[in-house]
């Protein structure tokens, strides 16, 4: 009796060990027993599967001694029951009566008992869903036919469909409940509707609702033009109407407004374009009326046009320019008709002239004689030359030079507003030098605040002595640990004057000032070649600082006016004893910054001895014969020369002394200068 009871409670145990355990029990069983389970034949983990529908299960023991025992369980929400107790049938049929989500749990042992198996199959039965569509957007035209289709999942044997029809709040049922699964829907007011699709399945157990909602537009209408809404006279514009959210044909009308009166264009009809041709300045508003096969109702477009009178634009290519230098003038003209005319006038000093009459040229090239203010004044007209337009704007002559100074420490202290008021524009402050060493001017900092607070505009110099590019580069970079990165509004100009250099050789120390204003010039600043006349002769290949586009600042005393130097310079040195108010110690260099004609030609003489002739060709008389130098070219043309008995191009040049005459182009180079 003991012995029932105690095999009694250690089946007891096991049942529940199986049941809720299973896992924990596995820890401790025989890894040989093994088994599969088969949902309708296959294998698997997790099936879907519909109320009433019966679910096939077939269990395979393997690994295990004699005859093998199975037992199915349900698992529904957390809890397990027996389903069909161990016995060595392998198959279990269910069929799921309510939806959710459900686990088969089979436990396979054999003959020994020593090991339960277990596995499991998990079953989803969904709920009763449903899903509409429609074949098309939601927005639909009226009277077009819409299908809408509708599908149930879920449920349990067949699906029925009912359609009903939300307008205005009110529901009616528009197709009652069926195995038809779709309604077509033809739309025959605008507004807004909602169809809703009702699905049940066999058991009337519930009932589930999709809804789509669709916007059936009122009649509208759009109106492009294929121009902006400023049009000139005479010009061409199509307008393009267009009519939506109407039945059938639409018919579209144009009226034309004009001061406040409108008038018909083109009346009712099924064309939908209108091309309207502006022949007088206003304001006018083109108004398009549309309606469709209805003819309940007319909607209106409107496109506003501004046709302006007769207007004038007048550029500049420079606002303030010098002595003798071109400047270009462009006019422009609109608002008119047909051909536009131009006339050019200046007006200096309250006189008057007109410099280019009425054509259809719209440029004009001026040039000023002496410094002052000109006003340039443009008359446009057009082909009716019922009005003319006129536009005015102002350039400034200015005069080509400007005075000023180059100061270091031997000047001392320097009052900067007595130089200002002096008339000096512009200094040049010593930064530097590498004559004793490397160093800095001890007046530099001061020089160069004073100099800015009162308005100057200001450059730098170095003092160099470099020889070799290495040499230089070094001097550059010293020369940039002084300026700190401060603005310099003119030049850093490397000042080359000393023996050194000068037994260098003219290649080896125009590399190395290369190197120098190289490195100036990465640094963000203009770099410039300070020397004097024989320097720049004898030891400097001033055509290659001319290729680099390094400007020169150049020391020449004792002549009464630039013409004589034999190169053109953007700074001329002309003494170093001059006199200005607020220095008192010792003289001071004077300067004068140039600004050249932007469009003067500069060319190279590449030969020596070459002559220089009253008239282009070898048969006119020779007026000098010239050396390696520059010169300015006035203009050109093709010329015969007997030495080498064919047609050349012939250059007529003039000189720095003021000489003109013609060169043959075998000895010229053309230089672009940027002055």
């Amino acid at each position: 009796m003991k012995k029932g009871i105690k095999t009694c409670f250690v089946m007891t145990c096991l049942l529940f060990i199986t049941l809720i355990v299973p896992h924990f029990y596995d820890a401790f069983a025989d890894e040989n027993l093994g088994g599969t389970l088969q949902t309708n034949g296959n294998v698997t983990t997790g099936i879907e599967s519909t109320i009433d529908q019966t679910i096939h299960f077939s269990a395979t023991g393997s690994g295990g001694t004699g005859v093998y025992y199975y037992r199915y369980s349900l698992i529904s929400n957390g809890q397990a029951s027996v389903v069909q107790p161990f016995s060595t049938k392998n198959t279990f049929d269910w069929k799921p009566t309510a939806p959710g989500t459900y686990q088969i749990l089979l436990s396979v042992a054999d003959s020994t008992w020593s090991k339960i198996v277990y596995k499991t199959v998990q079953v989803t039965v969904p709920k009763l869903g449903a899903t509409l569509q429609a074949d098309s957007g939601s927005t639909v035209q009226p009277l077009t036919t819409v299908c809408l289709t509708g599908t149930g999942s879920g449920g349990t044997g067949v699906y029925y469909y009912r359609y009903s029809l939300i307008s205005n709040g009110q529901a009616s049922v528009v197709q009652p409940y069926s195995t038809k699964n779709t309604f077509d829907w033809k739309p025959t007011a605008p507004g807004t509707y909602k169809i809703v699709l009702s699905v049940a399945d066999s058991t009337w157990s519930k009932i589930v609702y999709k809804t789509v909602q669709f916007t059936v537009p009122e009649l509208g209408a759009a109106l492009q033009a294929d121009s902006s809404s400023t049009v000139q006279p005479l010009t061409t514009i199509r307008l393009t109407g267009t009519g939506s959210g109407g039945t059938g044909v639409y018919y579209y009308r144009y009226s034309l407004v004009s001061n406040g009166q409108a008038s018909v264009v083109q009346p009712f009809s099924t064309k939908n374009t209108f091309d309207w041709k502006p022949t007088a300045p206003g304001t006018y508003q083109i108004l398009l009326s549309v309606a469709d096969s209805r003819w309940s109702t007319i909607v209106y477009k409107t496109v506003q046009f501004t046709v302006p009178e007769l207007g004038a634009t007048l550029k500049t290519s420079a606002s303030q320019t010098i002595p003798l230098a071109n400047v270009q003038f462009d006019g422009a003209a609109s608002g008119g008709t047909g051909i536009y005319y131009y006339r050019f006038s200046v007006v200096h000093n309250g006189v008057g002239t007109i410099v280019q009459p009425f054509g259809e040229s719209n440029t004009c090239n001026w040039t000023a004689t002496e410094a002052g203010t000109y006003s340039i004044v443009l008359s446009v007209a057009d082909s009716r030359w019922t009005k003319i337009a006129t536009k005015t704007t102002v350039v400034k002559v200015v005069p080509a030079e400007i005075k000023g100074i180059d100061v270091s420490h031997w000047q001392d202290d320097i009052d900067w507003e007595k130089v200002k008021n002096a008339g000096v524009k512009f200094a040049m402050i010593k930064a530097g030098g590498s004559d004793d060493g490397l160093y800095q001017d001890n007046y530099f900092e001061q020089n160069y605040t004073n100099a800015v607070e009162n308005g100057l505009a200001v450059g730098a110099y170095y003092y160099g002595c470099a020889i070799t590019e290495n040499e230089a580069i070094a001097e550059a970079q010293h020369c940039l640990s002084i300026l700190k990165n401060r603005s310099i509004g003119l030049y850093v100009a490397y000042d080359v004057e000393t023996d050194r250099q000068a037994g260098a050789g003219k290649d080896q120390l125009t590399k190395s000032i290369i190197a120098f204003c190289d490195t100036i010039k990465k640094a963000g600043y203009k770099p410039m070649v300070y020397a004097n006349v024989n320097f720049f002769t004898n030891f400097i290949d001033i055509a290659k600082l001319r290729t680099m586009g390094y400007d020169i600042w150049v020391a020449h005393y004792g002549v009464d006016a630039y013409d004589s130097i034999a190169f053109p310079a953007r700074i001329w040195q002309s003494s170093s004893s001059g006199q200005i108010d607020g220095i008192t110690k010792n003289t001071v260099d004077l300067d004068t910054l140039y600004f050249y004609d932007p469009n003067m030609k500069v060319a190279e003489c590449t030969d020596n001895g070459v002559n220089i002739r009253t008239a282009a060709g070898t048969s006119a008389s020779i007026v000098t014969k010239i050396y390696h130098c520059f010169f300015q070219v006035l203009g050109s043309q093709t010329a015969y020369s007997s030495d080498i008995e064919t047609q050349e191009l012939w250059y007529h040049i003039k000189l720095n002394d003021g000489t003109t005459g013609w060169i043959s182009g075998r000895f010229v180079k053309l230089w672009n200068m940027t002055f």
